[in-house]
């Protein structure tokens, strides 16, 4: 994970509250929290959380989704990209996004003060 995460995004160093869903395709990596750990380091925040299981209804996943700052996704998940297309009618693979009431917006990997 920490390889993926530094494909998609540049490590952040001042301390933040942000709160970010990191999307993992694998349930292990959430259940043992190993996704929020990474995650924490890399978004060096204290509210981040890794998340596998994206099958609910429109109407949830749209809730659930926007309870966050951002969403990290470092490797593609099926489910998860269907429900934003069925949701906001986007095509994401994988990346880093602001959640946004419209959608979600890609954060440009170098951008250093997101």
């Amino acid at each position: 994970m920490p390889e993926q995460l530094n494909r998609i995004m540049t490590q952040r160093t001042k301390l933040n509250h942000d709160k970010v869903a990191i999307v993992d395709p694998h349930a292990d990596d959430v259940a043992n929290y190993y996704a929020g750990y990474v995650g924490r380091y890399y978004f060096f925040s204290d509210q981040v959380v890794g998340q596998e299981n994206w099958n609910m209804s429109r109407a949830q996943f749209k809730k659930a989704v926007l309870a966050f700052d951002y969403v990290a996704i470092p490797e593609w998940h099926r489910t998860f990209s269907a429900m934003v297309k069925q949701v906001w009618g986007q095509s994401i693979k994988t990346g880093v996004f602001k959640v946004t009431k419209a959608g979600l917006v890609r954060v440009k990997s170098s951008q250093t003060s997101w």
